[in-house]
């Protein structure tokens, strides 16, 4: 019977651990995996187009952003901003597949990762009507990712925090409970033993 608590306990505490925010690797792993998925949806989305943007826009994954990148003056032609439209009204196109990214790597941030998208899709809107040049578009897309990143960071740590609080809370209930099990067993131990003779519960031993 032991044996059966201490697993049942111990299957709590495990499963209080695995449900801290990022349940498959760690936020640098997810996020990597975050960012390949974004970058496959867009290509997927504008196909042949998509080269059009890069080095302006788009970047290689190992590229490290230059002043130049974030600096840079130029506005779409005519022709980028209708390739850069198409992330805005197709946008459901990339979300559905950030939605699956959440629910496999971290569901409870879902609506910080759909918020992210959101300020993304802003940033190409504008870029597509000409309110931004290419520099202030990375720029702020490079700020709308730190921000991501550092929300994501204090979520995990409530996350965290709060799991920790409910496996303390958990205990403290078993603990009562098994307290007060052992109590009735003791009790019903005292009573088979009295037999008809009764029991004094008081001193616990028998009439």
């Amino acid at each position: 019977m032991c044996r059966i608590v201490f697993t049942l306990v111990l299957t709590f505490l495990l499963n209080a651990c695995a449900s801290d925010l990022f349940i498959k690797g760690d936020q640098e792993a997810s996020i990597r995996e975050l960012l390949r998925t974004m970058d496959t949806c867009h290509k997927n989305l504008l196909g042949d187009d998509y080269k059009k943007l890069e080095g302006k826009l788009f970047f290689e994954s190992n590229h490290k952003l230059t002043s130049g990148d974030l600096s840079n003056q130029n506005m779409p032609s005519l022709e980028e901003a209708s390739v850069i439209s198409k992330l805005v009204t197709n946008k459901t196109f990339c979300e559905i597949r950030y939605l699956n990214w959440s629910q496999e790597h971290a569901p409870k941030a879902s609506q910080l990762t759909m918020v992210y998208s959101s300020l993304n899709v802003e940033i190409f809107k504008r870029l597509s009507t000409g309110t931004y040049s290419y520099g202030q578009a990375v720029s702020d897309m490079r700020s709308a990712f730190i921000e991501y990143w550092k929300h994501l960071k204090l979520l995990e740590i409530n996350v965290t925090e709060n799991n920790k609080e409910a496996t303390k809370q958990f205990l403290r209930n078993y603990l009562l409970q098994s307290g007060s099990q052992n109590s009735t067993d003791s009790n019903g131990n005292l009573i088979v033993r009295c037999g008809s003779r009764g029991v004094n519960f008081v001193t616990n031993s028998c009439n």
